[in-house]
């Protein structure tokens, strides 16, 4: 169960547990709260259509709506997923996103229920509007206790959620995301649209995700205005929509670099494009597990990340502390890290002179683009490090949590 099949890292991960389930004999059903749906279930048409067979829409509500509408929808909802899980019997019930949590926890069946926590919780809860805020820390630590387990996918998740709430340790797991590389790989292969073709001449360095504050682009476009000039080949694109496409596409014709960065919007396959740029940059203020930095590794692109809460660095750098946090360029086992941005940016200051944070960020950027050697290492890297999250590899533990069988898990590891 999700809020809603927005565009969306964790709606990108429900549907792959989903498709993965039936694909390996689990049957499963998606329930969305609100009506929204943005993201195809499927890039084939015939799954397309089986996966719609599986989901199942609680109401017309809209996501979008405010927290007093969403409120006086609640029992609604509440009344739909009681009928529906018990008429359909359904033994688990695993929730992500907080709001699908709520009603996970709130609800009388299944008895089994399974959070799903993809967030850095502090982070998010500071830019949230006071009455969620104040809802959310009021119903968890009262609620909690109600889920048999708490899955997070990210150890600096996980540890930062502990420190907001007060549970168990035998409630808490840590499933990294996963994919399947190899139909990643065969959709690279896809081409991008002839009218772009002729922007990818030269060194491109490309960022995917939603246009939303969090994700730093603003930072990203300052600074690559810094390096435009040294290297006169160079551009950038940005792929996604959202609602910060108009302010940031001002911030462009703003830095007049209308000719160096491209933003195509929302790209239903966008591994053509990543496997066509020379480089991969994350700018983002904070992730739970960025789902678009591990498919630029998994196909095998050099990558920039910013050391943000939470997941670049135990992507980038597994085995160091999720907590700490570089002060200068890191150049990691399988990816560079620049500091988190401290600041908060608006765009009006487009025109300041840049933080120490974007500075480190151009630096890493230009370095790149310049090393070739360094750009030939990190793809190498990039793709040794894919392979820990194969499906192969993760699916079994997301197996175990739902307590399948150990020979069927044993199978299929072996």
């Amino acid at each position: 169960m999700i809020n809603c099949l927005e565009l969306g890292g964790a709606q990108n991960m429900v549907l792959r547990l989903f498709d993965a389930f039936h694909a390996h004999g689990v049957e499963s059903y998606l329930f969305s709260i609100d009506r929204n749906q943005e993201i195809p279930l499927s890039q084939d048409p015939e799954r397309e259509a089986f996966l719609k067979k599986y989901s199942i829409f609680l109401s017309q509500a809209d996501v979008h709506w405010g927290p007093f509408r969403k409120v006086f929808m609640g029992p609604y909802q509440w009344i739909k997923l009681y009928k529906v899980v018990k008429g359909l019997g359904i033994d688990v019930m695993m929730s992500f996103m907080e709001r699908a949590n709520i009603l996970n926890l709130l609800s009388i069946y299944p008895k089994r229920k399974i959070l799903s926590i993809r967030i850095h919780i502090s982070q998010d809860l500071s830019i949230k509007a006071p009455l969620k805020k104040a809802f959310i820390k009021m119903i968890y630590p009262r609620l909690l206790k109600r889920a048999e387990r708490i899955n997070f996918n990210s150890l600096g998740s996980a540890g930062d959620f502990r420190r907001q709430f007060q549970i168990n340790d035998s409630q808490i797991s840590v499933i990294y995301n996963f994919l399947d590389i190899e139909r990643l790989r065969d959709l690279s292969s896809e081409g991008i649209p002839v009218e772009y073709e002729v922007f990818y001449e030269g060194n491109v360095l490309i960022t995917v995700g939603r246009l939303y504050p969090t994700k730093g682009h603003l930072h990203l476009l300052r600074a690559f205005k810094r390096i435009i000039d040294e290297i006169t080949d160079v551009k950038l694109v940005i792929l996604g929509s959202g609602p910060m496409k108009e302010p940031l596409e001002a911030v462009v014709h703003a830095l007049r670099m209308e000719d160096r960065v491209l933003m195509p919007g929302y790209q239903r396959n966008p591994y053509p494009w990543i496997s066509r740029a020379t480089a991969f940059v994350l700018s983002s203020k904070e992730e739970g597990f960025p789902n678009a930095l591990l498919e630029a590794i998994a196909l095998g692109k050099p990558v920039i990340s910013t050391d943000c809460p939470s997941g670049p660095r135990e992507m980038l750098a597994p085995g160091t502390p999720p907590e700490r946090k570089t002060s200068q360029i890191d150049f990691a086992p399988y990816g560079i890290l620049t500091p988190p941005f401290s600041n908060n940016l608006k765009i009006r200051d487009v025109h300041e002179p840049l933080s120490r944070e974007e500075s480190y960020l151009a630096d890493a950027m230009k370095r790149i683009i310049k090393d070739e050697d360094l750009r030939i290492r990190y793809s190498k890297a990039a793709l040794r490090r894919a392979t820990d999250f194969s499906v192969q590899k993760i699916l079994p533990q997301w197996l175990e949590l739902l307590g399948i069988q150990d020979s069927y898990i044993k199978g299929m590891r072996g």
